[in-house]
């Protein structure tokens, strides 16, 4: 989706090469915990086990800031890099967080990105929040998250990508 947007807005030859990280990022990570739950290390996909988090914060960290000083040395669009850089801390307060509260990592992730693609476009920004809203209360009602998790993960979000917006503002 983000991809979408800085295509809408930019498109230089840059844009495929975003898609090609954002992308190949998505799918490392998605067959990082499926390896991880095959060989039992994750008792589900989603990594509810407040223990079981932990090693999935010891992957996700580097990864994004991985991401960001690759994209950093391929001279792609500041607000990119700047991007992912809030996105790994928005992970390094998830794992603190972990230590007190299993923060809900699917509410923090999503207000997060809902603020990115507000910042680029506001109805998508708009529409992404709608449905990050829909996420969080799935996330109780499916028994993953208690009410205080989500909230937990939903501030985290918005701290994360608040931090972001006004940085890319001012």
């Amino acid at each position: 989706m983000i991809q979408l947007v800085l295509y809408r807005r930019n498109s230089s030859d840059q844009h495929l090469l975003i898609s090609i990280i954002s992308i190949g990022l998505s799918l490392f990570a998605i067959g990082w915990i499926l390896y991880e739950k095959k060989i039992g290390h994750y008792s589900d996909f989603s990594v509810s086990n407040r223990k079981q988090r932990y090693s999935l914060y010891y992957f996700a960290i580097p990864a994004v800031f991985g991401v960001a000083v690759i994209s950093y040395v391929l001279e792609l669009p500041s607000f990119f890099i700047t991007s992912f850089i809030a996105g790994g801390v928005l992970l390094i307060a998830s794992y603190l967080s972990n230590f007190v509260i299993k923060s809900s990592l699917h509410t923090s992730v999503n207000i997060y990105l809902s603020i990115v693609v507000f910042t680029l476009d506001l109805p998508l920004g708009l529409l992404v929040f709608f449905l990050t809203i829909v996420i969080a209360i799935s996330r109780v009602i499916l028994k993953k998250h208690t009410v205080p998790e989500v909230i937990s993960g939903f501030l985290i979000g918005t701290i994360c990508g608040s931090c972001l917006y006004f940085y890319t503002i001012y």
